[in-house]
């Protein structure tokens, strides 16, 4: 289940986003629930997580990149996809700080929505991958949302995944990053790779986790690759293959 928000002061635009998301068939790939807020302010004192918000960036009580910035530390720590809707396309730059998944131009919804909904599809989908690992006691499966990241020593890996525990698993590095979906999982060293849902900062020379405390070295031939493909992950990729969907 995924929980989508559409925070807007306008009670009509929210009534036709959520008939277009539906016309563009995001439920019959993924269950969804919806939440719709008229004032920015009552979605932060919600206190709710979600997967998704549409976050309109004029509202009358409370901006959107206000409300952006007020809830900026939960939608890191949630992984919250980030959408902001406006007719007024000049803000589109300004909407940067706050790292949004996309921007909705309201005049144009018609003509933009389909391709930010396939995006979102293809994203979630990648995320969702499930992938087989075995250990001493046999088989056992973790999704891509799961790993956070793996560290590879003399033929075995250890698995970090996102609720703190460590996993151990056997086999080459090489051949372990042939069966990841390489749009999500990046080889930053050649004893890491890392998955780009838990980046929150890309330095020079290190990758520090959303977690705060984890950093991992960046071997200097990734980092070019490293920052294309978290930059494609974060904003979105528009060269994808439909086909994939």
């Amino acid at each position: 289940m995924y929980r989508i928000c559409i925070c807007d002061d306008d009670s009509n635009f929210i009534a036709e986003l959520w008939d277009k998301i539906k016309i563009f068939c995001l439920s019959p790939y993924i269950e969804i629930e919806v939440t719709t807020f008229n004032d920015g302010n009552k979605l932060i004192e919600s206190g709710d997580n979600f997967d998704l918000i549409f976050l309109d960036i004029q509202m009358p009580r409370i901006g959107g990149f206000e409300v952006a910035e007020k809830l900026n530390e939960k939608l890191q720590k949630n992984h919250t996809i980030l959408i902001f809707c406006s007719s007024h396309e000049n803000l589109v730059f300004e909407s940067f700080d706050y790292q949004p998944f996309n921007f909705l131009r309201k005049n144009i919804m018609d003509s933009e929505l389909p391709d930010i909904i396939k995006k979102l599809i293809y994203k979630l989908k990648i995320e969702n991958c499930e992938y087989s690992f075995h250990d001493e006691n046999g088989y056992y499966i973790l999704r891509a949302k799961e790993i956070k990241y793996i560290n590879v020593f003399h033929g075995a890996f250890e698995i970090y995944t996102s609720n703190g525990k460590k996993h151990t698993a056997y086999g080459r590095i090489g051949q372990l990053y042939k069966t990841l979906d390489s749009n999500i999982f990046i080889r930053i060293h050649r004893s890491y790779i890392v998955n780009c849902k838990f980046i929150s900062k890309i330095t020079f020379d290190k990758v520090i986790l959303d977690d705060g405390e984890t950093s991992l070295h960046i071997g200097r031939t990734y980092l070019e690759n490293l920052r294309k493909t978290y930059d494609l992950f974060t904003f979105g990729d528009n060269n994808y293959d439909n086909e994939t969907i």
